[in-house]
């Protein structure tokens, strides 16, 4: 196993603890599984670092009145769509 592993993303090689648990078990299984035959394994691994992963959406846009507003301001049903958010006063 390398020290260093380079982000999908920013391209930018960087040691083993910038990744998530998940991101480096999946490097792991696509540069070697025992199961796959001969050739069968990918290689070029897609993982991506903490910075580059995407984070979970705290806020969201109303699309009437224009304001960022926290996710308890929009009902659950309003929060799928992000572009066509309505909060609740709206």
């Amino acid at each position: 196993m390398p020290s260093n592993v380079t982000c999908y993303i920013c391209k930018k090689s960087k040691p083993l603890d910038q990744y998530a648990k998940r991101q480096v078990q999946r490097f792991q299984d696509t540069i070697h599984n025992p199961y796959a035959p001969t050739g069968r394994t990918k290689k070029d691994p897609k993982v991506t670092c903490r910075d580059c992963t995407p984070q979970q959406t705290t806020e969201l846009r109303c699309c009437v009145c224009e304001k960022v507003k926290g996710l308890s301001h929009f009902a659950k049903n309003q929060r799928r769509s992000r572009t066509e958010a309505r909060c609740i006063v709206c």
